[in-house]
């Protein structure tokens, strides 16, 4: 909406139409969705003073994103280094904001956090024969209760009715 609006601005200066003309025809085309009087201003003033585009000027200070090559490496070589590690962690670490540290983890370096690992999205051949192997040992060294699928089920086992009477209050 601001678009047409400065638009319209630019068509009322071009063709020589006053600042008070130019605010009254726009108050009647956009009625309560009409810029405000000293915003209109602004840009009459600029488009008078020979302003070509709409956009609005670019501004200094803090950046969007605090994503960078630079960023991304540093995070990439602290996780190569330290796997077991938090975003917390590379935040205190790296100095680096933890919603950037989890954006370039999952976003730029395609990680997610597995059992307190960081690890790729798609696995290699040799990762998921790795970890299928890896999966393995932990159920052979899993307590009892644990089974495979392929054992079936445990049998159920009947509960014997107590042989003590309970008296009931009455």
């Amino acid at each position: 909406m601001d678009f047409k609006q400065r638009a319209a601005i630019e068509s009322c200066v071009k063709l020589g139409k006053t600042f008070t003309k130019t605010h009254q025809m726009l108050q009647q085309a956009y009625g309560r969705d009409c810029l405000s009087r000293s915003r209109v201003h602004e840009w009459f003033k600029r488009f008078k003073s020979g302003r070509e585009t709409l956009n609005d000027d670019k501004r200094s200070g803090r950046p969007k994103s605090g994503i960078s090559a630079k960023n991304i490496k540093k995070v990439r070589e602290f996780i190569k280094n330290n796997e077991k590690c938090s975003v917390k962690l590379i935040e205190m670490e790296l100095g680096i904001p933890a919603t950037t540290v989890f954006r370039i983890l999952t976003e730029e370096l395609g990680l997610r956090k597995v059992n307190s690992r960081f690890l790729p999205h798609k696995l290699t051949d040799d990762q998921k024969m790795d970890l299928i192997e890896h999966c393995k040992d932990i159920i052979e060294s899993a307590p009892h209760e644990w089974r495979r699928p392929d054992e079936g089920h445990p049998t159920k086992s009947h509960l014997e009715k107590s042989k003590v009477k309970s008296h009931k209050n009455t």
